[in-house]
């Protein structure tokens, strides 16, 4: 009877124990989710807008290219917005495609997003 006491409170603890792990994971994976600001859908495909930072002309058609190599992206174009701001307009098959994936292109060409452009989730 001794046994079936400890057996019942290992496994009181392990499950206590795994469910507050998981969720804290959880909440930091929810945490590091970013949203764009401005996108719009249209049928089957989204169009996202957002300001980049610190990168220079010459390399707008690179970044352009980089960011067409995804698999969900088919259109992307890079220009001067009316308020001066290099501005990007993209397409996308995925309707939920995640500002992280287009930051790690952007930081390769050492460019990010302007702050308005995304928030977190």
């Amino acid at each position: 009877m001794r046994n079936y006491y400890y057996y019942f409170l290992a496994l009181l603890f392990f499950t206590l124990f795994s469910n507050n792990a998981f969720s804290q994971k959880k909440e930091k994976q929810q945490e590091s989710r970013m949203l764009f600001t401005e996108y719009k859908t249209v049928q089957d495909y989204a169009v996202i807008y957002f300001n980049i930072k610190n990168l220079s002309e010459d390399k707008w058609k690179d970044v352009e290219n980089a960011l067409k190599e995804n698999k969900n992206i088919f259109f992307a174009r890079i220009y001067t917005s009316i308020d001066n701001q290099t501005h990007c307009q993209i397409k996308s098959k995925n309707i939920h495609i995640f500002p992280e994936e287009i930051q790690k292109i952007l930081q390769k060409y050492n460019a990010d997003f302007a702050f308005t452009s995304v928030r977190r989730k």
